[in-house]
């Protein structure tokens, strides 16, 4: 493994505190996105099946679904990261 003593140093130099948080197990890790994700999915599905959706309230449901969540990204680290430069 490389050694990072060096940049560690840096970071701590530059102010930045040393990253020391630990990630959850890689098998947890993905649950809660994945609910998510089939919960998000099967809405629509069980519109069409049981309520008759058309195939524009469907669309319509992926549009509106897609400006809540571009309304969102400049909220959220990685958007911030990409205004601020960071």
């Amino acid at each position: 493994m490389p050694d990072h003593s060096e940049q560690d140093h840096d970071a701590a130099e530059r102010g930045h505190p040393k990253m020391t948080a630990t990630a959850p197990p890689a098998g947890r890790r993905w649950v809660p996105s994945a609910l998510a994700l089939l919960l998000a999915n099967a809405v629509p599905l069980l519109g069409v099946l049981f309520s008759h959706w058309t195939v524009f309230s469907v669309v319509l449901l992926y549009w509106c679904e897609n400006v809540v969540v571009g309304a969102c990204s400049p909220c959220s680290g990685e958007g911030w990261r990409m205004r601020t430069g960071a």
